[in-house]
């Protein structure tokens, strides 16, 4: 089977490689990257690994597609000097900067949808027996705009629901990526990012997230530049720091398991035994308040057919509220990037229950107008 990461230059690659040691199930894995650096850099890292299957690199993305059983899409349009932009430009407003909720949400869909969407019709064209795994942030909204074109072969994922429902067979939870709830023994537990809603906006002290961690990989590729310098030791100690800082800063986050989720995902499509996770699929009825080919994040049973929503509690009528308005930005994301309407892309921001009157909302979709080359397709 041969294993497609498109973002393979990404920092978190050796994770999944490191989850495919001693699993014959992959038995070629390639990364693309436009980055050849970066791309050069995690393929040293994966190579001072022992075990695992065959990697190859290439910067080629019709190279990459052509053979492939598996997809994963893990890219970063404009990378993390785009995260830091998004965040800054949002705080500058007084409005939450986080990369997937608000406003720097909307920015980071505005410049992904576009490229996603042209992803998917060339995984359409050249793989369309591919599963395609979507981990690129806002995880629900990309999968949304890829399932256009891939239908139901395309699944997103996301760690964040996994402590949550750690232990239970049948998890009763329900809502959008980064936003939804568990019900279980009578209490209703909220995803770790719905804080973001409660306590919106919070002025950081020091560095962003993304300043943070712009600094932190800048440093580990330039390292990895040196042919001297022992690849897999430079990346765990870089690894153990990352992880560190963002799970002291968000109380009770899971340590890690995105790369297990989607390698859980992985097998039970290729057949290799049935699997029950939380996924960004499309709603089909799940949730009545959303339509039908919304993505909405649930559990699902998986096996090769592909992920089926499983039933769940109905949303109380405020979380259904918040998911609709959320679901409705989301929306007029999707029409902006189909139509290049500004228009469309000012509703985004408006529509946002974090985006606090339309004036704000006209002048965050100016300032990343202004901030963003890939915004020039809005008219």
């Amino acid at each position: 089977m041969r294993l497609v990461i498109l973002g393979g230059g990404g920092f978190r690659v050796p994770l999944i490689h490191r989850a495919l040691l001693g699993d014959p199930l992959i038995d070629s894995l390639v990364l693309h990257d436009l980055d050849a650096g970066r791309l050069a850099a995690i393929a040293r890292v994966l190579a001072a690994r022992p075990g695992g299957p065959p990697v190859t690199a290439t910067t080629d993305l019709d190279t990459a597609l052509r053979g492939a059983d598996v997809v994963f899409s893990a890219i970063r349009v404009h990378g993390l000097a785009g995260r830091v932009l998004d965040e800054r430009i949002a705080i500058g407003e007084g409005v939450l900067g986080q990369e997937t909720v608000g406003a720097g949400g909307i920015s980071y869909g505005l410049r992904t949808v576009p490229v996603v969407t042209e992803l998917a019709r060339r995984i359409a064209e050249l793989a369309p027996g591919a599963w395609v795994v979507n981990f690129t942030n806002p995880a629900g909204l990309v999968t949304e705009a890829m399932s256009a074109h891939l239908g139901g072969r395309v699944i997103g994922i996301c760690d964040s629901p996994a402590g949550l429902v750690r232990g239970l067979a049948d998890p009763d939870y329900a809502g959008l990526n980064h936003l939804g709830w568990l019900r279980a023994g009578g209490e209703v537990v909220a995803n770790e990012y719905v804080h973001y809603y409660e306590e919106p906006f919070a002025a950081p002290d020091g560095p962003t997230r993304g300043e943070f961690l712009r600094e932190q990989q800048a440093a580990f590729y330039r390292r990895l530049a040196d042919p001297h310098a022992d690849p897999l030791v430079t990346w765990d100690a870089v690894r153990a720091e990352r992880d560190a800082t963002y799970f002291g800063a968000v109380p009770g986050a899971p340590a890690g398991g995105y790369e297990d989720i989607a390698l859980a995902l992985m097998r039970a499509l290729l057949g290799q035994g049935p699997a029950r996770l939380i996924l960004d699929v499309r709603n089909a009825g799940t949730l009545a308040h959303l339509p039908d080919d919304a993505v909405v994040e649930v559990p699902c049973d998986v096996d090769p057919t592909g992920a089926h929503p499983r039933p769940v509690s109905p949303l109380s009528l405020e979380q259904a509220a918040l998911t609709g308005a959320v679901k409705l930005s989301e929306r007029a994301v999707l029409e902006a990037a189909a139509t290049g309407s500004a228009e469309a892309a000012l509703r985004a921001f408006a529509q946002h229950p974090l985006v606090p009157s339309d004036a704000v909302a006209g002048r965050l979709l100016a300032a990343y107008r202004h901030a963003f080359p890939e915004l020039g397709y809005l008219h």
